[in-house]
């Protein structure tokens, strides 16, 4: 929460996005972090190469993380970083009392604070 709270206060010093805001309007929000960054795009089509080279679907179909290899800085293998790529797919690996939980979490910490994604 004082991210979001220090990127109000100095928008041009804190670049603050969600998950949420970035999938419902991915070419917009990628324009706006190269702005922040000053680095415009200079053509749509720019725009439209990054988006799609980050996507989940060439992202997760790069060799290296299909790979079992571990980073040095983390003790799990690359391949452990893609799942499905869907929402929902927690549901898969958490049992119904911890998203219970996590949802409540949720909704007390962010929710009051105008976070409204997710429940």
């Amino acid at each position: 929460m004082g991210f979001k709270k220090a990127s109000l206060e100095k928008p041009s010093n804190i670049f603050f996005i969600t998950y949420e805001e970035l999938m419902t309007d991915t070419k917009t929000h990628v324009k706006r972090l190269s702005e922040f960054l000053g680095c415009p795009f200079k053509k749509e089509e720019e725009v439209e190469e990054v988006v799609k080279n980050c996507s989940f679907d060439i992202m997760s179909n790069h060799e290296v993380n299909k790979s079992g290899d571990f980073p040095c800085w983390f003790p799990v293998p690359y391949s452990s970083f893609f799942r499905q790529g869907v929402a929902e797919d927690h549901k898969h690996y958490l049992d119904a009392k911890t998203i219970e939980r996590v949802d409540g979490l949720t909704r007390d910490k962010f929710h009051g604070a105008g976070f409204m994604y997710g429940i």
